[in-house]
């Protein structure tokens, strides 16, 4: 399998493991799929976290076309570049999603500096 050039992530209402289970199986079943992960939001156990990771971005706007958007609450699509292997962090043992809204100028920077001087070299922003 080449390296993936583009992830999603989405926060989608899943209310049972059916739900779950389909909307996992349209994922692997979209061409272009290279691999999905999926969690639940801690606050809330019905809205289901999910990150595929895609070949292609044409692989990855077939499937973000298919969600349906009663479902979505908050959809991403990333580019990942050459030098990053995002199954670093989403193989890691624990990883935390975090989603800041509204947040005040030069938060991205501290923030980025915080993760460094947790994870040494390994800055995961």
């Amino acid at each position: 399998m080449s390296q993936p050039s583009f992830a999603t992530f989405n926060l989608v209402r899943v209310d049972n493991d059916a739900e779950k289970q389909g909307l996992i199986d349209k994922i692997k079943n979209t061409p272009g799929h290279q691999q999905v992960f999926f969690g639940r939001k801690k606050e809330d156990d019905s809205i289901g976290v999910v990150c595929s990771l895609w070949a292609s971005l044409d692989a990855a706007q077939v499937y973000t076309s298919q969600i349906p958007s009663a479902d979505t609450q908050e959809a991403a699509l990333f580019e990942i570049g050459p030098d990053y292997d995002p199954l670093v962090p989403l193989t890691a043992p624990c990883t935390e999603v975090f989603t800041a809204h509204g947040t005040e100028e030069g938060f991205v920077g501290n923030a980025k500096r915080f993760a460094q001087a947790v994870d040494g070299e390994k800055g995961s922003l």
